[in-house]
């Protein structure tokens, strides 16, 4: 496509009617990277609102680190969580930080500035919808990023399709091939919405024992590292909202 002044912009496509069937969401991943690159961002992550009894939150379910979880996206779902999350919720503007004086980003007349949420990075988050009204926000990273009002509108209508694509391709996930008991879906959405073991173990009447026994159980069958990976990788496939 061609924007105005005749500058090129390549335009990385993606819908949920063309997602590949094999590995639907590695080539949303490359769209992403695409996207991250023309912005000259280091990484993406791609976070949707769970809705917490306390308060809402961000997890990831992709980022720049796929098929794993990467740095910046655990930093962000454990640090500003919440707050991030409240944001979504109330405006679809986009926000930035940056540590430099010189940064592009400042001459942002369309974007809000922010604190930054961890140390030593420059980044843009664009908050986006699917269809049926999830809230997401799309986060790019990185040294020394390079936008301007009119590229920041077209990367923001891109996050939208990413992430309706996104949820999309986890509903093509075969979610079938994993099997969870009750008790271990009720540990993983009250795992997911913020809860600890403690307390997941008082909700379900539990022993704090058995809660991590479920917990870990859950890891294995979704072959994930961390609580946090596999809440981003039951995300990913569908197994919890």
């Amino acid at each position: 496509m061609r924007l105005a002044g005749e500058h090129k912009l390549p335009a990385p496509q993606v819908s949920p009617e063309t997602v590949r069937d094999d590995n639907p969401l590695a080539e949303i991943a490359d769209c992403c990277a695409a996207v991250a690159r023309e912005m000259a961002a280091d990484e993406f992550s791609i976070f949707t609102v769970v809705h917490a009894a306390r308060r809402s939150r961000l997890v990831a379910v992709l980022d720049s680190a796929f098929p794993s979880v990467s740095i910046i996206s655990r930093l962000i779902s454990t640090a500003q969580s919440g707050e991030l999350a409240d944001r979504v919720q109330i405006s679809t503007k986009p926000f930035w930080w940056s540590g430099r004086g010189a940064s592009s980003l400042r001459t942002l007349r369309w974007a809000d500035p922010v604190m930054p949420p961890f140390p030593g990075s420059e980044g843009i988050a664009f908050p986006a919808y699917d269809e049926r009204g999830q809230g997401a926000l799309l986060l790019f990273t990185g040294r020394t990023l390079e936008l301007d009002d009119r590229t920041l509108a077209l990367h923001h209508a891109r996050c939208f399709s990413l992430f309706e694509a996104c949820a999309a391709a986890r509903n093509q996930t075969p979610a079938r091939m994993i099997s969870l008991s009750k008790r271990e879906r009720e540990c993983l959405s009250l795992t997911a919405n913020g809860h600890t073991s403690e307390e997941i173990a008082a909700i379900l009447g539990l022993s704090v024992h058995t809660t991590n026994q479920h917990v870990g159980h859950i890891m294995e069958k979704l072959n994930a590292t961390s609580r946090m990976h596999a809440v981003a990788k039951a995300l990913r496939m569908g197994l919890i909202e």
